[in-house]
């Protein structure tokens, strides 16, 4: 049995926004899961994180985890206005990737297209709420996170 979640969904979602964003944004913002060194980087970034999760009381290989994407992205005073516009064009983008309504055949999708194929973990649901957060930091970084719940479990 597979119980890497965390690994498995975060890549998923990883794979999926990055072949649905524009390279336009890609370009600027890679997207990365909080496994990669690069999510640490002093740069734009698009991050995929899933920093807890569950499994189910009576079915162990049933899980539900939290995921989180957060648009990184690098301001400062003289280009502030470029900067902020930069940045929510990101966000956006990605979120609009979050909302569709078959997002859990979609993110399937990428465990069949991955190279080696990921097999041993299905995405059942998307919850349809979505949480929302912004900080700006006045060190130059602003923030701006999605956060969705993701139902799997383990077919191996």
């Amino acid at each position: 049995m597979r119980y890497d979640f965390e690994i498995a969904v975060a890549q998923a979602v990883r794979d999926w926004i990055d072949s649905q964003l524009d390279p336009a944004i890609t370009n600027k913002a890679p997207v990365v899961t909080f496994f990669d060194p690069m999510s640490v980087a002093e740069s734009n970034r698009i991050i995929v994180m899933v920093p807890s999760g569950t499994t189910d009381d009576c079915v162990m290989s049933n899980a539900e985890v939290q995921v989180d994407v957060a648009v990184k992205s690098r301001w400062t005073e003289k280009t502030i206005a470029a900067d902020f516009a930069a940045h929510w064009t990101r966000a956006n983008a990605v979120r609009s990737q979050l909302f569709i309504l078959d997002l859990p055949t979609w993110l399937n999708g990428t465990f069949a297209a991955a190279i080696p194929p990921v097999v041993g973990i299905q995405i059942d649901y998307v919850n349809n709420r979505r949480d929302f957060h912004t900080q700006i930091y006045a060190e130059g970084w602003i923030w701006s996170e999605i956060s969705l719940r993701i139902t799997c479990h383990a077919t191996q």
